[in-house]
């Protein structure tokens, strides 16, 4: 027989578990609450704890999880359909093809108010997957709920038309499947793989097919596989539903809307509380930079549509003018239902959606932000890292000790620093307002750099033999390999000289404005952003906080302590010119930037391209069809590394923040852009408070056209 003691153990851990488990059934359930005592504007201007009020937080947050192809097959079609029309979208939202009068419409809040800017589809990559994220949450959301009892979900309420559209889409994916089962019956276990559908989900899916959309709609369709028609045609029905979503008139609640409905289920944090205003804005962010996208990619397939009719009756030339245009088409979805209610028309989601957001932005941009920064001594912290000022100072002269070694020593080749030109600092004149195309400062004949500026290099290579040895061949040509060994060498340079300039330059600057830093003057970009001015080598920025959705532009002067601003000049006048021409005897081409770090980022490293298609666009079966495709998978996966690894992109700005970080201050010191930004600003605060540096990403300005996707809070 148990003892008194041994019973009263047991009881009490039996007591403890019922008490635990009541506790976490009681914590997951989500109750209204007494304003009074626990006030929230926020969440009161949202209203999702009366709409999720008594729904089991766990059970509903599981409606948005991410999907999986095996337990869910159906719904991992249906997503990889969603993104391959977002991919779609972007390359058809586009002046060239819809006309830019028909992204001022898509650009409206309001019907009778003109918009400034006309849309963009432009967003950096890692925007555009968290915003496609978003829009697949709010889908799979949907298409859950309606799967469950009515009382265990949210109350919303969909259409007839929005039931029909998804109805569509359930039908499609199923037929989809049932064709994709009889196609692997029939063609065995070697035509599956032959033939299998690639979600996207592996690293190379994401690089896409390069102008499949173009090929695709250029009626190449007999080039398609069949399975790619069928994901086209499940896209296109895709798109119609999530059309159905935003045209809901909201006669009642705003939350009969399954758009409001699932974006409350986003509100919801973890297992307890909800995302506040700094979180959340990025949310109603996705839902209307997408919703624009696809308004124009509805446009674009409707009009697409009413011309391949027209043709079975008259030439293409005729049907394209019977066929309504994009103009015509976006105008209406707009008035429709992208807008502010006007004419008597009930209000959409759409509306509830820009009221909330512009809300949310007033919290955000004039709320005191929480503290992140703080001192100890000599010592600032900062979530994740901390820096001592010793550790600053030192990094920073050890990286100038770098880039001069890898200037003189490897780019410069010289073994004593007194060897090279000298610059005459006192005398260094420049002429900002020179506006000629190619023009910079090492141009003025004011200044003495004419005399060594081209062939400086070049003149000691034919009168120094271990120069010879290096660069020439027995016949007077570069020897092989040392082109590659000689660029190895400016890349590190670059790469030095980047990282010292964000750390010196005063209030660091953003990736996008640092990237597009021009030396010399351009037919596009007008005067270079590189000048002298009193013995001091100044970098006139152009603020990028929300250009694109804007057109504002900011200019700041920011000026290079003498020993950076040396190394800038120097690789300007001696070393780039000798650059240039080695890439012409490597390429035959002319290799020549404005840009200190290559050309202006290219289109295709910022749009994003969605998953692989499966199925490829090339006609043909059979196991040497494979062989092609493993060839081409892994040349496109060269390709990526190595336009990855030579590319001057944010990502690659944030790795050498952090890896020359890491090696000057240690493991618990690395800095990343934002991190350095803000710490930046904390020493300013400190050592220099007459002259120091403001936070421009902290202003808000309610007359703005907001993009949050092109704000500075998204911009490294």
């Amino acid at each position: 027989m148990a003892s008194r003691a041994d019973q009263f153990k047991a009881a009490k851990q039996e007591m403890q578990r019922a008490f635990e488990k009541a506790e976490e059934e009681e914590s997951r359930r989500i109750k209204e609450t007494d304003e009074a005592k626990e006030p929230s504007p926020w969440l009161r201007r949202v209203g999702c704890i009366p709409h999720l009020a008594g729904v089991d937080r766990k059970e509903v947050r599981e409606l948005v999880e991410a999907v999986d192809e095996k337990d869910e097959p159906h719904l991992a079609i249906m997503c990889t359909a969603f993104e391959w029309l977002i991919q779609d979208a972007q390359h058809h939202a586009v002046r060239e093809v819809v006309g830019q009068q028909a992204l001022f419409e898509a650009n409206k809040k309001e019907v009778e108010k003109e918009t400034n800017m006309p849309f963009d589809s432009w967003m950096d990559i890692t925007t555009i997957e968290r915003y496609v994220d978003v829009w697949k949450q709010l889908l799979l959301f949907v298409f859950r709920a309606e799967d469950d009892e009515a009382e265990f979900r949210p109350p919303y309420v969909l259409t007839d038309a929005q039931q029909s559209a998804m109805q569509t889409v359930r039908d499609t994916i199923g037929a989809f499947q049932e064709w994709k089962e009889q196609e692997k019956n029939a063609a065995g276990e070697d035509g599956d793989e032959d033939e299998g559908f690639d979600d996207g989900e592996d690293d190379e899916g994401m690089e896409g097919v390069e102008g499949a959309a173009e090929e695709v709609d250029e009626g190449f369709e007999d080039e398609m596989s069949e399975e790619t028609k069928w994901m086209r045609q499940i896209q296109r029905e895709v798109l119609r539903f999530c059309i159905t979503l935003l045209d809901h008139p909201l006669q009642d609640s705003e939350y009969q809307s399954a758009i409001i409905s699932g974006l409350a289920v986003l509100m919801i944090k973890g297992d307890k509380g909800w995302h506040d205003a700094e979180d959340f804005t990025t949310k109603y962010s996705a839902v209307i930079k997408l919703a624009r996208l696809m308004v124009v990619q509805e446009a674009y397939e409707q009009r697409q549509e009413q011309i391949r009719t027209y043709q079975s009756e008259m030439t293409e030339v005729e049907a394209r003018k019977k066929a309504t245009s994009y103009y015509r088409l976006v105008k209406q979805f707009v008035a429709q239902f992208t807008t502010m209610a006007h004419d008597g028309r009930d209000p959409t989601p759409m509306q509830w959606i820009y009221q909330t957001r512009s809300y949310g932005f007033k919290i955000r941009y004039t709320t005191p932000a929480a503290g992140k920064i703080q001192w100890i001594r000599d010592e600032v912290l900062y979530p994740g890292t901390r820096v001592q000022m010793s550790q600053l100072r030192s990094m920073v002269h050890g990286l100038i000790g770098e880039a001069r070694d890898e200037l003189f020593g490897k780019l410069m080749v010289v073994t004593d620093e007194g060897g090279v030109p000298s610059i005459d600092w006192d005398n260094t004149v420049d002429q900002p307002s020179e506006t000629k195309v190619g023009w910079s400062f090492l141009d003025d004949e004011r200044n003495k750099f004419g005399a060594h500026k081209e062939w400086w290099l070049f003149e000691r290579i034919f009168q120094e033999q271990a120069l010879r040895e290096q660069f020439l061949d027995d016949d007077g040509m570069l020897k092989p390999g040392a082109g590659e060994a000689y660029q190895r060498h400016v890349e590190r340079f670059l790469e030095l000289l980047l990282i010292l300039i964000h750390l010196c330059a005063g209030q660091p600057s953003r990736a996008t404005e640092i990237l597009g830093l021009r030396w010399k003057n351009t037919a596009n970009g007008g005067v270079r952003n590189v000048i002298i001015e009193n013995g001091l080598v100044g970098l006139v920025g152009q603020y990028h906080k929300g250009y694109r959705s804007s057109g504002n532009i900011k200019i700041i002067h920011r000026y290079l302590p003498r020993e950076v601003g040396e190394l800038l000049v120097y690789y300007l006048w001696i070393v780039l010119p000798f650059w240039e021409k080695i890439q012409f005897q490597m390429t035959g081409k002319v290799v020549s930037s404005a840009f200190l770090w290559g050309d202006a980022e290219k289109k295709e490293h910022r749009q994003w391209t969605g998953p692989e298609r499966g199925g490829g666009m090339k006609k043909g079966k059979g196991k040497g069809k494979k062989g092609t495709k493993g060839e081409k998978e892994k040349t496109q996966e060269e390709e990526k590394g190595r336009r990855t690894k030579l590319s001057w992109t944010s990502e690659r700005v944030r790795k050498i923040m952090q890896d020359a970080s890491n090696r000057w201050m240690g493991s618990q010191s690395i800095l990343s852009i934002s991190a350095w930004r803000q710490i930046a600003i904390a020493i300013s605060r400190r050592f220099c408070r007459e002259n120091r540096f403001e936070d421009e990403s902290g202003k808000w300005d309610p007359d703005e056209n907001w993009d949050e996707d092109n704000a500075a809070g998204d911009d490294p």
